[in-house]
């Protein structure tokens, strides 16, 4: 082979990388969405235990409402309520996950009431889907 030819196989050979690039990125613009679903975690920091943590699904279909332990009992922090709300979080992440859910973004937040041992911590998980049109 000459120059000449090496050279013209390598133009097409560019041609045909740049055609198959922009066809894949015009195909999948056409045909798909992205829709947003988040997950809320509110865990009470009450420390009789009386407080009411709860995970919140939402997606443009509504809001599933599952019920969590609160951190403490009524003798001090519950690492076994703890645990179990991990296992809760990890359990529906895995799920979503399975379903083609992706993780986008977290962020967390606490609330509390001043110089007692009151109040919220609160998660919320982002997650993406890419949905064929």
């Amino acid at each position: 082979m000459n120059r000449k030819q090496i050279s013209n196989i390598g133009i097409l050979v560019a041609l045909v990388l740049f055609g198959t690039i922009m066809l894949s990125s015009f195909a999948r613009s056409k045909t798909s969405k992205i829709e947003y679903k988040t997950i809320t975690t509110v865990e009470s920091l009450t420390s009789t235990g009386l407080g009411r943590s709860r995970m919140l699904i939402s997606d443009n279909s509504g809001t599933i409402d599952k019920d969590m332990q609160t951190f403490f009992s009524g003798v001090g922090i519950n690492f076994k309520n703890i645990s179990s709300n991990s296992e809760l979080i990890i359990q529906t992440l895995n799920n979503l996950a399975q379903d083609g859910w992706v993780l986008e973004n977290t962020s967390t937040g606490v609330q509390s009431s001043g110089d007692n041992v009151q109040g919220l911590f609160i998660t919320r998980y982002l997650l993406v889907k890419e949905i064929e049109e």
